[in-house]
């Protein structure tokens, strides 16, 4: 079997409080997301990483860090294969490594840096 080819890492920044949108080229569910918090202590979370989406094979999902609950929002378009995921109002503390796994492994990996102050909002360098 072919291994899968992960997509390189897209750096995103944005000051806090921006909504960010990561996307995901898969063409099939289940998919989740992991977060690796730049700073774990800040994040008060336990280890490395967290998984804080699943989306299941039947269409439903699940948050799963009370951090991002109300914050996360995933839309699943087949025809193009996209899945994306929404994240409101971004704190400093959620800066860090979100990648997208489905049923083959890891597909993205996208570079969470959140800032203070007016720096250009939402620009997504490759």
């Amino acid at each position: 079997s072919s291994t899968p080819r992960l997509q390189k890492s897209k750096n995103i920044t944005v000051t806090w409080t921006t909504d960010v949108e990561f996307s995901c080229s898969t063409s099939e569910l289940p998919v989740t997301w992991q977060w690796f918090p730049q700073s774990p202590k800040c994040a008060d979370i336990k280890g490395p990483e967290v998984t804080i989406y699943s989306s299941f094979m039947n269409g439903s999902h699940r948050v799963d860090s009370q951090r991002f609950n109300n914050r996360l929002q995933a839309r699943w378009n087949p025809e193009d294969r996209n899945y994306s995921l929404f994240l409101r109002d971004a704190a400093m503390s959620d800066s860090g490594r979100f990648i997208c796994k489905d049923a083959h492994g890891p597909k993205e990996i996208h570079e969470l840096f959140v800032v203070a102050g007016n720096s250009i909002l939402g620009i997504a360098s490759e």
